[in-house]
């Protein structure tokens, strides 16, 4: 498959479910050397100061305390962590999202220019994408970028740690996986109340949600900052009180709606 040897375990990452024919085809339309690509970025970070998290979280479902990580762009990008996020634009997804802006998985904005105007960009995929397919695809996308120094694989697809480990030392990138297998059962995302999710006044449902989404993303946090479990989750759950939270989400949906009215005045004059 790569004539690397290092690369060669890229397709069996995920136990028992090799990369299927599909995700090849895919990647061969996408990138003319796949192999070329991932080694010449791998040379590049080593020329550089790579500064780019990247966050790949499988299918959210509904009523999955999984829902936590969505909020992981906007609590690093708050703290001047470039970050992107891709994740299936589940209906989960959408009931949150849609609150703020109007969201169109066909309409791509530019992935760099986000990241420095807002330090983050949201990358929603078809959510009819297989599991398997949507962690190949986006792990490879994630690799490929030259200023990437973190990964996080929020899945609940069992992943080969061995092999894991093997390339996230080769390509000099320091891979996380986050297991979502067994996920505590939280409200539904319909009925998910934003002002007292991400405002200061809670009820004592949402200080509990507050706190379980403030612990989960503890985790991820953990490992790109000096922080120990307890620290990171209050620094967490300060900006869901202090609203830090909603007002980098509230200036990212007003970046992409500018962004969506100018694609399509241009579309019109053109």
């Amino acid at each position: 498959m790569f004539y690397t040897q290092q690369l060669d375990v890229i397709p069996y990452l995920l136990i028992g479910q090799e990369w299927s024919d599909k995700v090849q085809k895919k990647l061969h339309h996408e990138y003319l050397n796949l192999e070329a690509t991932l080694l010449r970025a791998k040379v590049l970070r080593s020329l550089a100061e790579p500064k780019l998290t990247y966050v790949v979280q499988s299918h959210i479902h509904s009523q999955s305390s999984d829902l936590a990580y969505m909020f992981i762009p906007f609590v690093f990008a708050n703290i001047n962590k470039k970050t992107i996020y891709s994740t299936p634009a589940t209906q989960t997804v959408l009931n949150i999202l849609n609150k703020y802006y109007q969201v169109d998985i066909n309409r791509k904005l530019n992935i760099d220019t986000a990241l420095n105007a807002l330090n983050m960009y949201i990358d929603l995929s078809d959510p009819q994408v297989e599991s398997d397919e949507f962690f190949y695809i986006n792990l490879i996308k994630a690799l490929c970028r030259n200023d990437i120094y973190t990964i996080f694989l929020i899945t609940s697809n069992q992943i080969d740690q061995e092999k894991i480990k093997s390339l996230s030392e080769f390509l000099k990138v320091d891979i996380f996986v986050i297991s979502t297998q067994d996920q505590q059962k939280i409200i539904d995302s319909q009925l998910v109340n934003m002002r007292k999710l991400l405002f200061k006044n809670k009820d004592e449902e949402y200080i509990k949600l507050c706190a379980l989404f403030s612990k989960k993303n503890a985790e991820l946090l953990t490992q790109i900052e000096i922080l120990n479990s307890l620290q990171a989750k209050n620094f967490i759950e300060d900006m869901f009180y202090a609203e830090h939270i909603y007002e980098k989400l509230s200036v990212y949906a007003e970046y992409v709606q500018t962004q969506i009215q100018y694609i399509n005045t241009s579309q019109k004059i053109s």
